[in-house]
């Protein structure tokens, strides 16, 4: 333990870890309708023998998303990309009139 966790210890400000928790990739977003930000657990590719080694360990986005508090829906894309629908449309949220 350092010298800073340890005096941090001694004022009662922190409790020393208790366990171990397994950590996943995930991918983040905001509502555009109602602004809360939302999580949703990334999908990692667990390739087959055949398939080229590259292929391991790689994350994929979904392609809808619904947020679970106003329930606006939307086309999933990944930061930087032009969002698309199925279509090669350009993206436009699914709960408009």
């Amino acid at each position: 333990m350092g010298k800073l966790w340890r005096w941090l210890r001694s004022l009662g400000q922190v409790t020393p870890p208790t366990g171990k928790v397994e950590l996943h990739v995930a991918w983040q977003w905001t509502c555009d309708n109602c602004g809360r930000d939302n999580f949703v657990r990334a999908i990692t590719y667990e390739r087959d023998r055949d398939d080229p080694p590259e292929y391991e360990g790689m994350v994929t986005f979904p392609d809808e998303l619904q947020c679970p508090y106003c329930n606006s829906r939307y086309f999933g894309s990944a930061a930087g990309d032009e969002p698309m629908d199925e279509e090669g449309e350009e993206w436009k949220r699914t709960d408009e009139k």
